[in-house]
């Protein structure tokens, strides 16, 4: 039983089908006249491809053609792909043809499961054919300019209300030039294919059934295909939406547009669970502290490997994990901390926090002076003002812990500041930091757009930017909400901006790295170096310079081409050629190793770390003195440094320093640097427990030179008063067993 629905449709097809055969069949033509129309078709069809010239001769060969094939030529249908069905049985066409007339046969709308077999069998080879020439257009198929009637009623009419209904992703897929056609899928027409046979196919003489199908495969494909094609001259509604996509998605820039370089960010779906390596605070008995700290990292962008991200993405573009584990940085920082820093430290406003907003494109600070007291700061972010915590490693053990171990593998200082932003609120401006920065979700959820640096210049910045409105900055790369567990890195240079949805806050902490640690920064410190070894060393380096080099040289003669204008810039040249040999490359390694050191945070140690230091051995008052039970240092006890990079030596003038964080602050820079002085000739031995890290070695094998040799046990014992060694047990045992 067919719907209503149905019935009118298919009322609606007849229809439109008994208008084009009323068009197209003249009905009894006289053959005078018929003569005359195909002599005016024949002069016309000239002009068309050489394909219908071929059909137009089949026409014209001794076969008997109706009245109504000529009639056909003449409006302009499709000569080149006539219906099978009319070259077979030209005589049934004529006959039928009154009858058509008045009203379509049951056979003609209805047809037989064979035909709709043969028709499924034909559509993909003259689709296929249709998609690969261009003269299968509408305009070129008919010679009044495109007035077929089976191509202009082909398409909408015979779409569906269901069909319409349908989100077209089609516009979307015409922006995104970069990105490649999806694979059909077999049995399937590329939808380029499908529009480009649309014409063809439905100006050959074919049933209702057989247009129906047709025109409800274009409309589909449209609407729900991901592979991109040409754009159509009959545009569509879903292509004058393309349009409005297609601005929107344009960005706004004046400025250079970002360099080759540049790609996509990466975007990376976890569900595995892996446990965090925060339960530990230090390595294990004879471990490298280098292993630790690469573990460390693995853990904090998993899954996606050390190796690939410093390959394809360290300093190149950005990388979203998306873990769906929410407890995958339990425990490392919460809001209930951070209520209870504030409450038990002298947090002060400017130094340690911050409190600021940014409505309307304005960006305010509104810090107070002095101590923030926890009822204020949280009066402020209930009035919907954004919390930043600087250097939270100075009151929180997971977080110094975590920074203090992956300062090791970057070969450079980690920071970090938290910051707790209320629902729908938003804290800081657009802006750009000098640093690479790895977004660590803790509570909540944070809206995230990422933009690409404006131009060359500002890729991989030395200084971060002031604070941009939305027309300076285009439209972002990526556009994300991070939620609990999830991590978002992206290189120096790249603009953000953030804020969380209306319906909860958010708690996130940023852990940031390499900041002024690049290659430019180690040639300041060689250059200047250089320059002084040079002076002293090399006497072209202390010649005067020409009496008249004023006179052709300088910016008002830069454009003066002289003889001796050349000569002194070619003597410049030489002289920075032999510059470079003289660079204190070594020496400049030093400096940024000692500057490294006064900035690292110290290390956490472990309680079975401390018990085989200084720190715990167990000491009592008797008698009055005072004895400790820790056995003393002796020539046979096995000593370790405690970190790889825990000390470094430096050559000052004519002594040796001895710089190290054990006894750093974890505020930042909190303290002057800690060094200690030692002779000369103790220094292979202190070099000798760097090389040896992670082996203990035996305090009688440090290597010693000039009067020293045969105190070993003196110089193990200073590095051990001063906490930067441990032995290999607890000094407090007596026998082996114990140990």
């Amino acid at each position: 039983m067919k719907s209503a629905f149905a019935v009118q449709k298919e009322k609606a097809q007849k229809s439109q089908l008994q208008l084009k055969i009323k068009l197209a069949t003249p009905g009894k033509v006289s053959k005078a006249k018929n003569k005359d129309k195909k002599a005016g078709s024949r002069a016309k069809s000239e002009k068309i491809t050489a394909a219908s010239k071929a059909a137009t001769k089949k026409k014209d060969s001794p076969k008997k053609s109706t009245p109504k094939s000529k009639k056909t030529s003449k409006k302009g249908k499709s000569v080149k792909k006539q219906s099978p069905k009319a070259k077979q049985s030209p005589k049934k066409n004529s006959k039928d043809g009154k009858k058509v007339d008045k009203k379509p046969s049951a056979k003609s709308n209805k047809a037989s499961k064979p035909e709709k077999d043969a028709v499924k069998k034909e559509s993909p080879t003259k689709a296929g054919k249709g998609s690969q020439t261009k003269k299968a257009s509408p305009t070129k198929q008919s010679p009044k300019g495109g007035k077929s009637p089976s191509l202009t009623k082909s398409k909408s009419p015979k779409v569906t209300p269901k069909d319409t209904k349908q989100p077209t992703r089609k516009p979307r897929v015409k922006n995104q030039k970069k990105t490649p056609s999806p694979k059909v899928p077999a049995g399937k027409k590329s939808p380029s294919a499908s529009v480009k046979s649309t014409p063809t196919s439905s100006s050959k003489k074919t049933s209702p059934s057989m247009r129906k199908k047709l025109a409800k495969e274009v409309t589909n494909k449209d609407s729900g295909s991901s592979t991109p094609s040409r754009k159509r001259k009959n545009s569509t509604p879903a292509s004058k939406n393309s349009k409005k996509l297609k601005i929107k998605l344009t960005p706004r820039r004046t400025n250079p547009s970002p360099p080759k370089r540049e790609e996509s960010p990466r975007i990376v779906n976890s569900s595995t669970p892996q446990n965090g390596p925060l339960g530990k605070n230090g390595p294990s008995k004879g471990r490298d502290s280098g292993t630790e700290s690469a573990l460390l990292f693995e853990w904090l962008i998993s899954p996606v490997s050390p190796q690939n991200f410093f390959d394809n993405l360290w300093e190149k573009k950005p990388l979203l994990v998306r873990r769906h584990k929410p407890q995958y940085f339990q425990g490392l920082f919460t809001t209930v901390e951070f209520n209870k820093i504030l409450k038990e430290n002298d947090v002060q406003y400017g130094k340690h926090l911050d409190v600021t907003t940014y409505t309307d494109g304005k960006r305010e600070t509104h810090n107070p002076e002095g101590r923030a007291h926890a009822p204020v700061v949280w009066d402020y972010f209930n009035n919907g003002c954004s919390v930043r915590l600087l250097n939270p490693q100075t009151y929180s053990a997971k977080v110094w812990k975590l920074l203090s171990t992956l300062q090791e593998h970057f070969g450079s200082f980690c920071g970090a500041n938290v910051y707790l932003t209320p629902g729908g609120t938003q804290g800081f401006a657009p802006h750009y930091d000098d640093i690479e920065a790895f977004i660590l979700q803790l509570e909540g959820r944070k809206r995230w757009r990422l933009y690409s640096p404006r131009s060359d210049n500002e890729v991989l910045p030395r200084m971060s930017s002031e604070n941009f409105t939305d027309e300076e900055i285009g439209v972002p790369i990526l556009d994300t909400v991070l939620e609990e567990g999830d991590v978002l890195y992206f290189p120096r240079g790249y603009i953000h901006q953030a804020t969380p949805p209306s319906d909860t806050h958010s708690l996130h902490l940023t852990v940031s790295t390499c900041q002024k640690n690049t290659w430019g920064d180690f040639m300041e410190k060689c250059l200047h170096g250089a320059l002084q070894t040079a002076m002293e060393e090399d006497l072209n380096f202390r010649l005067s310079l020409p009496r008249d080099f004023l006179n052709f040289m300088g910016v008002v003669n830069s454009d003066l081409e002289e003889d001796r204008r050349t000569a002194f810039i070619s003597k410049i040249g030489e002289l920075f050629q032999k510059l470079a040999s003289y660079a204190p490359i070594d020496v400049a390694a030093d400096k940024v190793g000692m500057n490294l050191i006064h900035s690292s945070l110290p290390p956490v140690l472990t309680d079975e770390e401390m018990s085989c230091m200084v720190y715990t051995t167990n000491i009592s008052f008797e008698n009055g003195e005072f004895v400790s039970d820790a056995n003393i240092l002796s020539e046979e006890t096995e000593i370790q440094l405690i970190r790889r990079g825990v000390l470094r030596l430096i050559t000052q003038e004519d002594e040796i320093q001895v710089h190290h964080c054990v006894e750093n602050s974890r505020v930042y820079h909190g303290k002057p640097c800690q060094f200690f002085v030692i002779p000369p000739e103790s220094a292979p031995g202190v070099e000798f427990l760097i090389r040896q890290y992670p082996k203990f070695v035996r305090v009688d094998d440090l290597p010693l030179e000039g009067d020293l040799q045969g105190k070993e046990v003196e110089l193990a014992s200073l590095l051990f008063e001063k906490g930067l060694i441990r032995t290999r047990y607890p000094l407090h045992t007596d026998t082996e067993e114990e140990r």
